[in-house]
């Protein structure tokens, strides 16, 4: 709600995400960051991530990675896939 404030009622052209506690991100959290993206660069803005921990860093490598068309049959699936990589990462294994 408050990422919707500011980028509809306070009009903001720039945002930084501060993501230092930041443990799990699913594809909700995904979802918010990628409009925000997507809002900001229509109107000529950006936005920053700061602070990644290794396993959203992760999250974000594979979201850049896939194609565009769907490859996931349920947001369940794809929570549950993001999960286990943030998982592997979390103990040294990606």
């Amino acid at each position: 709600k408050k990422v919707e404030y500011l980028l509809h009622e306070g009009q903001a052209k720039h945002l930084t995400f501060d993501m230092a506690g930041v443990n799990y991100i699913s594809s909700m959290g995904v979802r918010v960051v990628l409009k925000a993206q997507k809002e900001l660069k229509l109107r000529g803005g950006s936005l920053s991530l700061m602070n990644l921990q290794p396993q959203i860093k992760k999250v974000f490598e594979i979201i850049n990675a896939l194609p565009s068309m769907q490859i996931f049959s349920s947001i369940e699936e794809l929570d549950k896939y993001l999960a286990e990589m943030q998982r592997q990462t979390i103990q040294g294994k990606h």
